[in-house]
């Protein structure tokens, strides 16, 4: 377990780096879905699926530091 720091950030890099990726992947899922589709509420749909299984799926695959 590692000691607390003195670090004022508020998010760590690692969750910043996962949070971005998935943002800008499901804006790409959700934009072209909406391409393909013409339908607003399905590309939201399917642009938050994308970001949910994005962040769980980079969240494992991103190591967290020992």
């Amino acid at each position: 377990m590692r000691p607390p720091s003195d670090d004022d950030s508020l998010l760590s890099v690692r969750s910043a780096v996962i949070i971005f990726s998935s943002l800008f992947g499901a804006a790409a899922v959700g934009g072209l879905t909406y391409l393909a589709t013409w339908s607003v509420p399905f590309a939201v749909l399917a642009g938050l699926t994308a970001l949910a299984g994005a962040i769980s799926r980079l969240s494992n695959w991103i190591g967290r530091s020992r």
